[in-house]
């Protein structure tokens, strides 16, 4: 059973050569790998712990000689 019987056989041999010329360049699909989304709360924590890293550090002006 075809998938889209409404195509021509000379569009789907047409698909199949161009998919085929593609796959020769770019090689076999990959796995697509999505990065984490951590939305606007996840930012601004990520901020937070920034600055307050920022401030953990001991910090002094020079001593007078």
């Amino acid at each position: 059973m075809r998938r889209h019987p409404e195509l021509d056989v000379g569009v789907r041999r047409t698909l199949e050569r161009r998919i085929r010329a593609w796959r020769a360049i770019h090689g076999e699909e990959q796995e697509v790998i999505f990065g984490k989304c951590i939305g606007l709360a996840g930012q601004v924590r990520e901020v937070l712990d920034i600055f307050s890293e920022c401030f953990s550090f001991e910090v002094g002006l020079p001593r007078p000689i």
